[in-house]
Order: C-alpha cells, then structure tokens, then sequence
C-alpha cells in the first residue's frame, strides 16, 4: 500500500511542476519576450503566434505589454506584406485600449 502511495506521487510530482512551468511561461511578459526573440532570430511565423496569444484578453487587462505585442505583430505583418491584417489589427487595438 505505502509502496504504491510513493510511486503514485513520485508519478504525479513531476507532471504538477511541468503544468506550473507551462503557466507561468504563458504571461503576457513572458509571450512577449518569446515573440521578440523568435523575431530576432527571424521566426516571423513564431513571432505571430505568440504575439497574437499575447493579445488574449484572458492574459489580463490591456497594459504597456499588451501594446508592444500589438505593435510587433502589426509590424511582422507589415512585412510580411500583409498590410490589410496590419491595419484590421491596429484598428481592432485602437478600439479596444484607445489610450
């Protein structure tokens, strides 16, 4: 009994410290910063991933983050020569958090 009670939580420990890892990776700061290193590094595509997740409302309200990670993906869109989403994006933020 006392054996399998060690092996259950020997089991469990490890997938609760990978959950907490991956939700403290999901901040807004933390999305951020994944996204500008992916652009760096010229991910384009990773960059839009993780700069639009940034936007997710359930992150929290709109802050200085939030518009940065506005700001990147309406730029790697720019760039990308998607300039129709670059502006539906910017107005969708203008609209959203207007200061």
């Amino acid at each position: 009994m006392m054996r399998r009670l060690l092996l259950a939580l020997a089991l469990l420990l490890p997938a609760a410290a990978t959950a907490t890892a991956q939700a403290q990776q999901n901040t807004r700061p933390a999305l951020l910063q994944q996204a500008t290193a992916a652009y760096d590094n010229f991910e384009t595509a990773r960059a839009l991933d993780l700069a639009r997740t940034a936007l997710d409302p359930a992150l929290g309200p709109p802050d200085s983050t939030w518009v940065r990670s506005l700001h990147l993906l309406t730029q790697v869109l720019f760039e990308n020569g998607s300039e129709p989403d670059a502006r539906t994006w910017a107005r969708w933020g203008m609209r959203t958090f207007p200061t």
